[in-house]
Parts: C-alpha cells; sequence; structure tokens
C-alpha cells in the first residue's frame, strides 16, 4: 500500500516576527503546477500557501511568486553516483593505516532488506566507481577485460529470448576459430567459468555489434556509458566484432537463421575499438542478475527465469580473486557470485555480490594494477572493504527502485524542511539526505512528521539562515518500515 508522504520546503524571506500561536495544520494542497516523472513513479509537485515559524509554529499565509520547473528524471547511474558515499572508504582505511594496491578503483554497497525488496547504499574510493575506464585524453584507466562477458552473455540470452528461445537452444556457427556446435548455455558457462574468448566473441555475435551497443547497453537499460566493440582472441589482424556470421538457431520447437549483420556505428568516446564501462556498470550487471528474483519486475533482465538461476549457478563457480578475503571478512560458508578479469602488466578485476554465512551481503567491483601475485593484495582488498561497510552502515542513501511517496509540496518563503508520512514513522528512524549530504532530524508537533535542520543550526531558531538547498537537487529519506524515498526537481523563481 503506497503511503502518502509530503515534503515541506518553506523559504522565509524576512525576520520571522511573532505570531499568535494557533494549532498546527499539515500544509493546504493546492492544484498541482508541474509533474515530474522521476525513474518509474511520478512526483507531483504542488503549489503551497502556508509556511510554518519554528520558533512557534504558528501558521500565515502568504503570496507565493515562484515557478516550478521539473528536472529531467535522474538515471539510476546519476542516482548512485549523488548519493554515493565517496568519504567513508578511505576514511576506514586510514583508521586502520591501510594503503590500497597501486592504481586501485574501488566500488561496494551494502545490500539491506527494506520495504519487500533489496536496497542499496554506495560507496566509493574517492570517484573511482563512477570514473569512465577511458579518460578525457583517450588514456586508459583500467581495462575490463573479460568482467564484460557477463553482461555480453546476458545480452544474448535477452535475445534469443525475444526471439522465442531459451539457454537450452543450439547455437551452430562458423568463423575464423572454426566450426561450432552447442547450446547457448555452453557458451554462457565457457565464457563465465573459464572465461573463454571465442565463448564471449559468439556471445557478441549473437547478438550483433550494432545491436549490443545500441539496443542493449544503454541508459535506459542502466548502462549510460559502457560500449563493448573488441574481438577477444583475433586470429587475424582485421578480423572484428563489427562482423557477426551467420548463425543457426535450433530449439525443440522452431528454428531460425540469423543473417550476416555488420556493425557501422562508431563510438569516439571508447577509442581504438575498445570495451569501455565503469565499474558501476559493471556492478549493475552483477546486481540485477544475481539478485534477479528479488528485484521488481522492471529491473529484471527479460531472460527466462531459468536461464536467470542457470547465470547465478555460474557465477557461484567463476574463479574469484576476491573469495579468501571475503572469507576472512564474513566468515567460513561465505558465497561469492562473482566475474573476474585480468591483462597481465594491465589490470586485475574482479565483480561480485559477497553473501555471508549470517545473510550479510554486500556488491564490490575492483580493479587494481596487476603484478605478480596481486591476487593477495587484491583478496587483502576485498577484506578491508568488507569490513568497511560494516564501519560506514547508514552513511549513504539506501537506493531502491520502488517508491512509498506520493507527493511534494513546496514554498519559496521559509527556511525549514519538513517531512511528513504516516502517524506511525518515528522521528528518530528516519534517515535524511540532501545530494548525499546527511541532515539532522528533529521531531515536530505535526502528527507523522518531523523537522529537518541543516548542520549546526540551533533546532528551535526561528532564524535557521538559508536552507542549503540548491535551485537543482537530489532529496532522499529512508525509513525502515516505509523503504526509500527519493526525488529530484529543479526549482525556479520569477526573476531568476
Amino acid at each position: 500500500m503506497k503511503v502518502r508522504t509530503v515534503f515541506c520546503i518553506l523559504i522565509w524571506l524576512s525576520a520571522c516576527r511573532p505570531e499568535p500561536v494557533r494549532e498546527p495544520e499539515l500544509p493546504l494542497e493546492k492544484p498541482a503546477v508541474a509533474l515530474l516523472e522521476d525513474a518509474r513513479l511520478g512526483v507531483l509537485l504542488e503549489q503551497a500557501s502556508q509556511s510554518v515559524c519554528a520558533a512557534s509554529l504558528g501558521l500565515r499565509a502568504l503570496e507565493t511568486n515562484y515557478e516550478w520547473v521539473p528536472s529531467p528524471a535522474l538515471s539510476y547511474f546519476d542516482r548512485a553516483r549523488q548519493s554515493a558515499n565517496m568519504e567513508c572508504l578511505a576514511e576506514y582505511f586510514s583508521s586502520i593505516s591501510y594503503t590500497p594496491p597501486e592504481r586501485t578503483f574501488l566500488l561496494a554497497a551494502r545490500v539491506i532488506d527494506s520495504n519487500g525488496g533489496p536496497a542499496f547504499e554506495y560507496y566509493s574510493l574517492g570517484e573511482t566507481g563512477f570514473l569512465y575506464s577511458v579518460d578525457d585524453g583517450g588514456a586508459q584507466r583500467f581495462w575490463p577485460a573479460s568482467t564484460v562477458k557477463l553482461a555480453a552473455a546476458v545480452a544474448a540470452l535477452e535475445k534469443l529470448y525475444a526471439l522465442g528461445f531459451d539457454g537450452h537452444t543450439m547455437v551452430m556457427l562458423e568463423d575464423e576459430h572454426g566450426p561450432y556446435a552447442g547450446s547457448l548455455r555452453d557458451i554462457v558457462r565457457a565464457s563465465i567459468v573459464k572465461s573463454s574468448n571465442p565463448a564471449y566473441n559468439y556471445t557478441m555475435m549473437l547478438v550483433g555489434f550494432d545491436a549490443m551497443n545500441d539496443e542493449f547497453l544503454t541508459p535506459e537499460k542502466g548502462f549510460p556509458f559502457m560500449v563493448l566493440q573488441r574481438r577477444y582472441q583475433r586470429l587475424h589482424k582485421d578480423s572484428s566484432m563489427r562482423e557477426s556470421v551467420p548463425i543457426e538457431l535450433v530449439s525443440a520447437k522452431r528454428s531460425l537463421t540469423l543473417p550476416r549483420r555488420m556493425g557501422t556505428r562508431e563510438y569516439p568516446e571508447c577509442p581504438r575499438e575498445g570495451n569501455c564501462c565503469t565499474l558501476f556498470e559493471l556492478m549493475e550487471v552483477m546486481r540485477r542478475v544475481t539478485l534477479h528474483d528479488e528485484l521488481e519486475e522492471s529491473e529484471r533482465f527479460d531472460i527466462a527465469q531459468e536461464d536467470a538461476s542457470f547465470l547465478e549457478q555460474v557465477l557461484l563457480k567463476a574463479p574469484s580473486c576476491i573469495e579468501d578475503g571475503a572469507q576472512r571478512a564474513y566468515g567460513e560458508g561465505t558465497k561469492v557470485y562473482n566475474k573476474g578479469g585480468k591483462v597481465t602488466a594491465d589490470d586485475r578485476l574482479d565483480v561480485a555480490l559477497v553473501l555471508g554465512p549470517s545473510g550479510e551481503r554486500s556488491l564490490i567491483a575492483l580493479s587494481v594494477k596487476y603484478l605478480e601475485g596481486i591476487e593477495v593484495e587484491t583478496n587483502l582488498l576485498a577484506e578491508r572493504t568488507l569490513e568497511a561497510l560494516r564501519q560506514c552502515a547508514g552513511r549513504a542513501p539506501a537506493l531502491q527502485r520502488r517508491a512509498v511517496y506520493d507527493g511534494v509540496q513546496l514554498d519559496w518563503r521559509a527556511r525549514a524542511l519538513y517531512l511528513c508520512g504516516p502517524e506511525d514513522s518515528a522521528a528518530g528512524q528516519w534517515q535524511i539526505w540532501i545530494d548525499g549530504k546527511v541532515v539532522q532530524v528533529q521531531a515536530s508537533v505535526f502528527p507523522g512528521c518531523v523537522r529537518l535542520l541543516p548542520e549546526g543550526e540551533a533546532a528551535a531558531s526561528c532564524r535557521l539562515g538559508a536552507w542549503p538547498v540548491p535551485p537543482s537537487f537530489l532529496v532522499q529519506a529512508f525509513h525502515p518500515r516505509h523503504g526509500a524515498l527519493q526525488w529530484s526537481a529543479k526549482l525556479e523563481t520569477e526573476g531568476n
């Protein structure tokens, strides 16, 4: 059942004068002036004509003089980047005198249960979890190597599922590696567990070069930057992933031949026909594969249920360079669902869901400079990161696609922020962030409402000073009973 939740942002432009104390009322509803489609859920932005003096909680009417202009709905990538805590991992490492390996890129997430599904707190080592693998000058920050094979496998399963096939379908083709005949599941298993380069190439050819990058790896599907172009293990200098050879598909009920296809699209942001991405995008594939059954349907990859379960088991069998560290952090019996990758003299990577024997769950994606014996360091990095997540718990907003809010109500006149929810939502249970920064919570006399305070402001002061909300902002809240709430909006006043 959806619960109505109202945010009242009241910005007072003049000094707060004493007013006769009246019984507090919830803000009056006015006609909607804008509708913001934020992800799947609409956020109703309503005009308000009441404001609250924090000292007396008296009410007086004010003329409004503002206009709401909805901002574009934030992608899940942008939400995660804006809300991720980018300091806590480094702070914990420093507190225990731990130095990560050279050229470390690191992203981790706590997986917590809320509101009937998983929610995610993201923690990045600085900005490294969201940096593109190629910098603006075209230099390689890290090479994703075999970690991209999971995305290609999922795309191949989606492609065949859309054509009426599943993972049991027989695939027959002939390319520079010679003739091949086997099931799609055989291909996926070889690509993930054995990290077979020819098997990875087969999944890419099944999807097609242009379809992979323009239909599967899209911002709408959660991949705003990821590009896959590189053929692995080329036998000929001029061989390319752009060509998909004819492929015959045979199932118990039907057969189909995919014709030869040639990719024509260019992706200058990913030079040298490479494979480029962020760690977040690699983690996003892992998140949606391993938690398929728990996610809302809109977040799931469009593959057969049996194939989703098959992928999960395949990932559990894949070799990992962080499993020992995960065992030390979470205890014996810890499971690691992962896809690793390495390029000698370049990078060592792993992307994983870690499940502890007590049910504790975390996501982790890392890349470090490859050195001989680097697995000792990657295991230690994973151990320290999982320890850090316990220490950092609650220091980042919990993101969740499902939400419980109904509307946002704002007034351009006051200097206090109120969150009004169900009457059983105790003030001490709310966690609130504005643009990723934690704000204090104080109980209010409104039924089911809490008052939020900028850092350093006196709780009872009516002269709060300017509320630190920029014209464009992200507000997030989390309640253990009512789940995660998220809004993004842009406020423009007349005369700006």
